[in-house]
C-alpha cells in the first residue's frame, strides 16, 4: 500500500507529544490523529484512539499486520525526522475493502448500524456509523471532539470516487447484515412455533 505523509510539529519541550501526523493510503483514504510521542525510551508513533467507558483505550485506526504497522512507522518517523510539512500528494489506486456491520438493536434511532472496514488485509477502520436520514443512508467516520467543542473526522476518503464507493460498500454490507438478522430471527421463531 501507497503511504503518503504530513507532519506538523509541535513547539513544547516540555510535552511527550511531538507532533501530529496523517497519513493517506494509496492516494484515496487519510487517517488523521496520528502521534510522534518522545519518552525517556525513545519515540514511538501512535494511533488515533479514545478513551472508553471502561477507561481503555481504543485504537479506531490502526494497521493489522506488521509490514503495514513497519510502513506506517517508517513513514511518520522519516517525515519526523526530515521536517516534512508538505502535502505530498499521488494518484489514486484501489483499495480491497472488506465491511462488518452490526446492526444497532434499537429501531427508533437514526444511528442505524456501527461498521468496521479492513483495507487491502492490513489495515482496520472501526468506530464507522451508519445513519438513516432525511435524504437516505450515510456514513459518520470515526470522530473526536476537540477544544473548541467541535467534532472532527478521524479518517476519512479523499476523492469522491473512493467516498462513493465506500459508502455503497458499507451501506449494501448493513442491509445484508439486516436480512440475515432478519432470516435469523424469523427461522428461530418457525423452529419455536414446530416445537410447540
Amino acid at each position: 500500500m501507497n503511504i503518503t505523509t504530513r507532519i506538523t510539529k509541535l513547539d513544547n519541550p516540555e510535552s511527550k507529544l511531538k507532533a501530529l501526523a496523517t497519513v493517506v493510503l494509496n492516494g484515496n483514504f487519510a487517517v488523521g490523529g496520528i502521534k510522534v510521542i518522545g519518552t525517556e525510551k525513545g519515540m514511538y508513533v501512535a494511533m488515533p484512539n479514545h478513551l472508553g467507558k471502561d477507561n481503555q483505550y481504543y485504537d479506531d485506526c490502526y494497521p493489522v499486520t506488521a509490514e503495514m504497522r513497519k510502513a506506517i512507522n517508517t513513514a511518520v518517523m522519516t517525515a519526523y525526522e526530515n521536517n516534512d510539512t508538505a502535502v505530498i500528494k499521488s494518484e489514486p489506486e484501489a483499495i480491497a475493502m472488506k465491511v462488518k456491520v452490526l446492526p444497532n438493536n434499537n429501531h427508533d434511532s437514526n444511528l442505524k448500524g456501527f461498521a468496521q472496514i479492513t483495507m487491502d488485509d492490513c489495515f482496520v477502520v472501526s468506530g464507522v456509523k451508519v445513519f438513516d436520514g432525511a435524504n437516505g443512508m450515510f456514513l459518520q467516520m470515526p470522530q473526536y471532539k476537540n477544544s473548541a467543542g467541535e467534532y472532527k473526522n478521524i479518517a476519512n476518503p479523499v476523492t469522491k470516487e473512493f467516498h462513493d464507493e465506500l459508502n455503497n460498500k458499507v451501506i449494501a454490507a448493513f442491509k445484508n447484515a439486516v436480512t440475515a438478522t432478519t432470516n435469523q430471527q424469523e427461522a428461530k421463531a418457525a423452529s419455536t412455533a414446530i416445537k410447540r
